[in-house]
């Protein structure tokens, strides 16, 4: 098992969707990155497989963000108001 610093792959898609997610995961309070994988990582495309982005986050906050992820994709997720 690694440190709860290290970052875990919760969520990959098409860059725009994985980037939203984040997005719905930082607004829940869970810190979290982008990661380009494949080709996509060295030129700007984004077919199938070669496009693929992965949001990763800290060890620490993996459940937390399987479950927020869960909740956004089932349209049950509501954002705490700034």
């Amino acid at each position: 098992m690694g440190s709860d610093d290290e970052l875990v792959e919760v969520f990959s898609a098409a860059r725009p969707d994985a980037e939203m997610m984040c997005s719905v995961l930082e607004g829940s309070g869970v810190s979290a990155v982008v990661q380009l994988s494949g080709a996509v990582a060295a030129y700007p495309v984004n077919v199938g497989d070669m496009g693929t982005t992965l949001v990763l986050v800290r060890r620490r906050d993996e459940a937390r963000a399987r479950d927020v992820i869960s909740e956004a994709l089932s349209g049950h997720l509501s954002l705490p108001d700034e």
